[in-house]
């Protein structure tokens, strides 16, 4: 409890809040499962931990969900060791992570022809659809294409620039002939100096 609540005092995301207590409570199911009573403080061991991750990937959970058990397990021995409530500074190299290329559950792979058409035609439909060819076509994140703007899109050489906020860089990338005419034909009419503001999406969809 006192790990949760000082990680609370941080400013975090009511979702990165909900995720952090579910995994918690995964790990202490994890132990509880292997004692038989309520976990104390001296059984979070990695031999417990470790055998109890092992069963449960033995069981059927993913390679990924178990890395992410393994992660918070750290998290807390690192909080732990340096609260000196115990000392765990070894914790991590003695539990080991799950080889999640060897256990991959779902292969990503392209839309065929006839799914696009339809994806699209749904986003036509819906008025997403230059929302849906940005990120289809440019291979834009939802937060990148949020945050494009007219200014952003040259139409002479057909080309997008991203602006990495984060990393600092701009990115250019070339416009199929297919995005570019959606583009033109959503273009409003406003000035130049207004266009090169205006974001194409006002807001988020």
């Amino acid at each position: 409890r006192d790990y949760f609540e000082n990680f609370a005092t941080k400013p975090r995301t009511k979702g990165t809040l909900a995720v952090k207590r579910c995994v918690l409570r995964r790990l202490l199911r994890l132990l509880r499962d292997q004692l038989g009573r309520e976990p104390l403080l001296r059984d979070f061991t990695p031999p417990r931990v470790r055998r109890g991750m092992r069963n449960r990937t033995d069981k059927g959970l993913s390679a990924c969900t178990a890395n992410l058990l393994r992660k918070e397990a750290v998290a807390l021995a690192n909080w732990l060791t340096a609260e000196s409530r115990c000392n765990l500074s070894d914790f991590s190299r003695r539990v080991e992570r799950f080889n999640e290329a060897e256990d991959r559950r779902k292969v990503r792979r392209s839309l065929t022809t006839d799914e696009l058409a339809r994806l699209l035609a749904v986003g036509e439909t819906n008025g997403r659809g230059l929302w849906y060819s940005l990120a289809y076509w440019a291979g834009l994140r939802r937060g990148e294409i949020g945050r494009v703007t007219w200014g952003d899109v040259d139409f002479a050489s057909g080309t997008l620039t991203i602006r990495n906020v984060k990393a600092g860089r701009r990115d250019q990338l070339p416009l199929r002939p297919e995005l570019l005419d959606q583009l033109l034909a959503a273009r409003p009419l406003l000035t130049p100096r207004a266009l090169s503001t205006s974001r194409i999406f006002a807001t988020p969809v």
